[in-house]
């Protein structure tokens, strides 16, 4: 499986598979006009680890993940556009997501200096309903 998340912004972001363990949409439900139940992609969880004493791109990566979740929100960079794509082991796209502007609503890191690893854990929500989200 392949996960290639970019996150454009003052600093680009780019994650990968070597970073992001797992994902997860949030999704709300609500009523459409013709009072139909439907869902709505309001934002996305990652999950994933990298080695804390390796100075590798993946580090750095997450780093700028780490700076963005730092950015208060009357300062234009808090605001980030985001596109994911996951590709399953055949390498064929199988989920995609494009969020147009998107801020980080809980980032967590926990480390195990034994192991040197930083596991990290990061919420990214839609700013408002104008989103596009598309599963294959």
């Amino acid at each position: 499986m392949g996960l290639v998340v970019k996150i454009d912004g003052k600093e680009e972001i780019n994650l990968t598979d070597f970073t992001i363990d797992n994902y997860k949409k949030e999704i709300e439900e609500f009523l459409d006009e013709n009072n139909y139940l439907s869902e709505h992609v309001v934002g996305i969880e990652l999950y994933g680890k990298y080695y804390i004493y390796d100075n590798s791109k993946e580090a750095l990566e997450v780093d700028k993940l780490s700076r963005w979740s730092k950015v208060v929100a009357h300062e234009s960079d808090c605001y980030r556009s985001i596109d994911g794509k996951f590709y399953d082991v055949n390498n064929i796209l199988y989920d995609e997501f494009i969020f147009v502007k998107n801020f980080i609503v809980n980032y967590k890191e926990s480390y195990d200096k034994e192991q040197g690893i930083c596991e990290f854990y990061v919420f990214i929500r839609t700013f408002d309903n104008l989103e596009k989200s598309v599963s294959i």
